[in-house]
């Protein structure tokens, strides 16, 4: 039989009316117009007329995986 180990994460609690920092990330943050983008990098490109940025170009990798 194996065995296994659980992490135990911590809870955060945050604060009514205290707005979560935005942090643009390594391809600009999320996409605000184009649903189809995986993040805003992608979404500028493809509005560009190009391909967009190559992080979810595979069939392997998800919007969670971009860059």
């Amino acid at each position: 039989m194996k065995t296994e180990s659980i992490e135990v994460l911590e809870k955060t609690k945050i604060e009514k009316g205290v707005k979560k920092e935005q942090t643009p990330g390594c391809c600009g943050g999320a996409p605000t117009n184009n649903k189809e983008a995986c993040c805003k990098l992608d979404e500028d490109k493809k509005a560009d007329g190009e391909d967009g940025c190559g992080c979810n170009s595979s069939a392997e990798k998800s919007k969670s995986t971009c860059c």
